[in-house]
């Protein structure tokens, strides 16, 4: 599996990734899920922030249940509780 340059991106659509990153994803996605022991503390000391535009009990308890058996802290944020409803732009809030 070629490594392709490290840069901190949003992950907010695929359009922003090149096809070649998009496999790279793919790959390491196989790779962690055949290693999972490699990957225990792979995001530990590290935050995650998950927004949801909507309501998804199984899409966010997956992505905490994921996050945190990697060892990292977790804060679910809902679009409707955030500044969002006051109007603040989904960017601003991300």
């Amino acid at each position: 599996m070629e490594k392709i340059k490290k840069n901190k991106k949003d992950f907010l659509t695929l359009k922003d990734y090149s096809k070649e990153e998009i496999i790279y994803l793919l790959e390491l996605t196989q790779d962690i899920k055949k290693n999972k022991d490699n990957y225990l503390e792979i995001l530990k000391n590290k935050n995650l922030a998950l927004l949801f535009d909507k309501p998804s009990t199984r899409t966010r308890v997956s992505f905490e249940t994921a996050a945190k058996i990697m060892s990292a802290d977790v804060s679910s944020i809902a679009a409707s509780t955030s500044a969002v409803v006051k109007g603040e732009s989904l960017k601003d809030t991300i």
